[in-house]
């Protein structure tokens, strides 16, 4: 991503938060004022509904400078009564203010960056709520400005650092062309030394004519022979060798080659983003009752965010309390149930019914015997048996009873006793659990931020005391500071020479003076192409994250998300590199080779691989070792 569209972004956030105020404050316009310290001005660029692009006052103008100046919130039910408010601002756009709410926005050093102003409520005015409603949405909108205001900075040293970086690039290939010149430079050197050399061979073969003629001379002529050599020599002879020497000493030097630390690294550009996000969701169904944080605020492990309304938890672990007594006592009853109530009237009803039965009996009996003798009638005879016959059905009746309410208590019934037991028993230890949470406690430190993972009817509420919120509901994203992640992308053509756990060096330029240690955590398996690439055949690029998993208090204070950060990277690392001077290398149709001196004086020319070329030299794959002297060439 680009700067311009990285700026786009950021506007486009800030449009979004300002959208949100005014459908949290059922406003007709939201403004946010930032404050000039340079003009001393206040001026707006996000002016909902407004037909105007930017609105600029003086610092102590209005509704807005009272506000900035004094750090007061303002509530005004009418503004047109009110001797602060400027009515400039409806002339210029129109539109026609009614009530105000206005507070200022604040940044985490406590810091007055700005105003932000809603207008017109929909119903009624403005009152307590919404003030705090309006403080916690403020906040929220101080940390996108600070990263605004602290994107602009940093690019401004970006665009130093690419000047900088080009300047170096230049004077390489400076440097590059410098060499080219050298080497073009020796060719036209050795041509002519080349020259001089037939010129000496020719001087020395006039030489040796002439001392043959002066050798005839002297034999037919006079000892002048011997001194007119002599002269010549000391003229010619000597001395021509002599200046041969100096101008061989003076066009070639010898080094001797030796090792030296070679590395290279590669640099990535990227954002600053949280090791990792971490989604807060309710622990139960239940209502806010009290909030400890502001949005935008960095907050401790440990530290309280919020506090829950227990109220329908406690009426329903007392509830579960009742029906786990129940289950409990069913359960004792079941296994005392030989001896249970049901069972011993079951019983007592299988006695009655054999007592009965035993007494119609012997009755029947007795009137048996009175009949035989003619005292009583046959039918009070049949009545009796009649009875019997009755006394036996209900005792076959209560004994099966008996047998049912036995089987009331065998290890089926003790079977759901005990589940239903299980259930009342997990139902109160969960209602326990979910009391011990009313207390939101942040898991890490980090920066608080609204939930990610709102549904879109549910991300333009915000949360407020007295909200009610379900179990499992996403309430707050923290974006875990512990640690910072640095997001880049990097060519294909340099991907083979990265790994998983490689080691970095982390520099961020709002942090003056400090690099933090890394390492890369992931490196993506698929190509990032977009369209632009796609239409022209470009390279594919791939995603490189790089991690930093521990950073001090100071620097997580100091931190915010989409800071730029560079990291570089160790691709290369060799210890004792063989490293000679451009002045050494001669380079014949893409072939290199060097001049070794050998051991007894002589010269040969020998064929090395070059593996990089640095700022002073090239390093030598193959071909030369530590010792070895070479020629350096004019």
């Amino acid at each position: 991503m680009n700067d311009t569209e990285q700026q786009i972004d950021l506007a486009q956030l800030l449009l979004s938060i300002m959208q949100q105020i005014g459908e949290f404050m059922q406003a007709e316009r939201t403004t946010l004022f930032l404050y000039d310290r340079e003009r001393d001005e206040l001026w707006s660029k996000v002016a909902l509904g407004a037909g105007v692009d930017e609105i600029r006052l003086p610092a102590g103008t209005g509704i807005a400078g009272h506000v900035m100046n004094t750090g007061e919130t303002i509530n005004i039910p009418d503004a047109y009564a009110d001797p602060r408010f400027n009515p400039e601002v409806d002339r210029k756009s129109g539109f026609y203010t009614r009530s105000i709410l206005c507070q200022p926005v604040v940044n985490y050093q406590g810091q007055r960056i700005g105003v932000v102003q809603v207008l017109n409520k929909h119903s009624g005015t403005f009152n307590a709520q919404d003030e705090k409603l309006l403080e916690a949405l403020g906040s929220q909108s101080a940390v996108a400005i600070e990263n605004s205001q602290l994107y602009e900075n940093v690019s401004k040293l970006r665009a130093k650092e690419l000047a900088l970086s080009q300047e170096l690039e230049q004077k390489h290939r400076e440097l590059q062309q410098a060499y080219l010149s050298i080497e073009s430079n020796n060719a036209k050197l050795r041509s002519r030394l080349s020259n001089r050399r037939l010129i000496q061979r020719f001087v020395l073969a006039s030489l040796l004519v002439v001392s043959f003629g002066l050798g005839g001379w002297w034999f037919f002529g006079q000892n002048n022979y011997e001194q007119l050599r002599a002269q010549f020599l000391a003229r010619f002879g000597k001395d021509t060798h002599a200046v041969m020497q100096t101008a061989n000493a003076g066009h070639h030097k010898i080094i001797e080659v030796e090792t030296q630390a070679v590395d290279d690294w590669l640099r990535l550009s990227g954002k600053v983003q949280p090791i990792s996000w971490v989604e807060l969701s309710s622990p139960l169904d239940a209502s806010i009752q009290q909030l400890h944080f502001r949005y935008g605020e960095t907050v401790e492990a440990g530290q309280l965010l919020i506090t829950l309304d227990t109220h329908e938890q406690q009426r329903q672990l007392r509830e579960a309390n009742s029906r786990l007594i129940q289950a409990e006592e069913e359960m004792a009853k079941l296994n005392n149930w030989p001896n249970s109530l049901e069972v011993i009237r079951a019983r007592r009803e299988v006695t009655r019914a054999q007592e009965q039965l035993t007494r119609s009996q012997r009755l029947t009996q007795e009137t048996q015997r009175m009949f035989d003798k003619g005292i009583v009638s046959a039918n009070e005879l049949e009545d009796n048996k009649a009875s019997v016959i009755e006394q036996k059905r209900a005792l076959v009746s209560a004994q099966e009873s008996l047998q049912e309410v036995l089987a009331g208590g065998g290890e089926s019934q003790k079977r759901i006793a005990r589940l239903s037991l299980q259930n009342a028993r997990e139902d109160v230890e969960a209602l326990r659990a979910s009391l011990a949470q009313s207390e939101i406690r942040s898991p890490t430190a980090g920066i608080i931020f609204p939930s990610l993972n709102n549904a879109p009817n549910n991300a333009q509420e915000t949360l407020r005391i007295g909200r009610k919120i379900d179990n499992n509901m996403p309430l707050l994203a923290i974006a875990d500071f512990s640690g910072i992640a640095i997001e880049s992308s990097v060519p294909e053509t340099t991907l083979t020479s990265l790994k998983t756990n490689q080691t970095a060096k982390i520099s961020i330029p709002a942090l003056d003076d400090v690099t933090l240690d890394g390492y890369i955590t992931f490196i993506a398996g698929r190509a990032s192409v977009d369209d632009g690439q796609r239409r022209n055949n470009a390279s594919s690029s791939f995603k490189v994250e790089v991690a930093v998993p521990n950073i001090s208090l100071e620097q997580r204070q100091q931190l915010r998300i989409g800071m730029t950060a560079s990291a570089r990277v160790k691709i290369y690392d060799n210890p004792a590199a063989i490293v000679v001077p451009f002045e050494a290398l001669l380079v014949e149709d893409d072939e290199y080779a060097v001049q070794v001196v050998n051991a007894d004086g002589s010269q040969e020319r020998r064929e090395v691989v070059v593996h990089s070329t640095l700022v002073d030299g090239v390093e030598i794959a193959e071909g030369l070792a530590a010792g070895d002297k070479v020629v350096l060439q004019n």
